[in-house]
């Protein structure tokens, strides 16, 4: 290897519609002879699979067959001339070269998932953003990839979330009923949701514990078939009430460091919603399901996970 390069951007994450502003840090070690040209490549895309498996009737006789459904979608992809050799060769040395390029607006944030039902259908999805610089040469090029981090904007207003609910029981009296008051709705991954609770359990039944749960529904399109999945991230147990009590109190639940953002692409769509529950021992649980979004803002120096448990196959 005749030398490498480095790709340094300016923010650890963008919004949809910003400009990326950065530079490519070319180090050659050893004269190169005919180089041409040190591109870069813009691309943003996801990509989709739905593996699912049918009954084949042939002959009179019957076979299970996987069927694979992909799709693929580009967002954008753009290659630029960030320098012109003219074939001309490149002294042993250090480069460094500028670049910036506007992001279209709309884009969805990063995201993946990889998952196999209980069918045995195999389902895959990926919201993917790079940018790729090489030097155009003779032989083999010199290269380096490196991972774009896209939030997506709110598309609702950050505004306070009330949802209340109530229930009777068969072989007890009195209502048992729940009010959740959250002050906003839009959090980001670590973060501490402060939710008030107002419990008034006007029945001979025991409220064992207050529950929430944060869940997750993704729904994933490939080619004409569509796929739905409601599944629990991780949930948090607090003190119940007494037959015949009241309860007010806020419930202060902690979202998980690691989880993607909120995201809303053609392909790809995840939403998040909270479910807050009285549970009642023998009986159905009560229950409200406030809708939130995950946010996607990292601070500067702070480490992002989000691409390390993405398959080789989302490239």
């Amino acid at each position: 290897m005749s030398g490498k390069i480095d790709i340094i951007l300016d923010k650890p994450y963008y919004l949809s519609g910003e400009v990326v502003a950065g530079r490519a840090d070319l180090t050659v070690t050893q004269h190169v002879g005919h180089a041409r040209s040190l591109l870069i490549k813009w691309k943003g895309f996801e990509r989709t699979l739905i593996e699912n498996t049918v009954v084949v009737n042939e002959g009179g006789e019957s076979r299970r067959e996987k069927q694979k459904h992909k799709e693929n979608k580009d967002f954008f992809s753009q290659t630029l001339t960030l320098h012109s050799f003219h074939g001309d060769g490149v002294a042993a040395g250090k480069y460094s070269f500028p670049f910036t390029y506007q992001l279209p607006s709309g884009l969805p944030g990063v995201f993946y998932d990889e998952r196999k039902e209980i069918d045995g259908d195999k389902i895959r999805a990926a919201i993917v953003y790079k940018v790729k610089c090489w030097l155009d040469m003779k032989g083999k090029d010199i290269k380096r990839d490196h991972k774009i981090i896209i939030t997506e904007p709110p598309h609702k207003a950050n505004v306070p979330v009330h949802e209340e609910a109530k229930k009777s029981f068969m072989f007890a009296r009195g209502d048992l009923k729940l009010k959740a008051d959250i002050a906003k709705s839009i959090f980001i991954p670590g973060e501490s949701i402060p939710i008030r609770v107002e419990v008034h359990n006007e029945s001979s039944k025991k409220v064992e514990a207050l529950k929430v749960k944060l869940m997750r529904t993704v729904k994933v399109k490939a080619q004409h078939l569509k796929r739905e999945h409601t599944h629990e991230v991780h949930r948090m147990k607090f003190d119940g009430v007494d037959k015949k009590s009241n309860k007010d109190t806020v419930l202060n639940f902690v979202l998980a460091d690691k989880i993607y953002p909120s995201t809303d692409g053609k392909l790809v769509d995840c939403k998040y919603h909270l479910d807050i529950e009285c549970d009642v021992a023998m009986a159905f649980d009560l229950e409200v399901h406030p809708k939130i979004t995950v946010a996607l803002l990292p601070a500067a120096g702070q480490p992002v996970w989000l691409y390390d448990n993405y398959g080789p196959r989302a490239w």
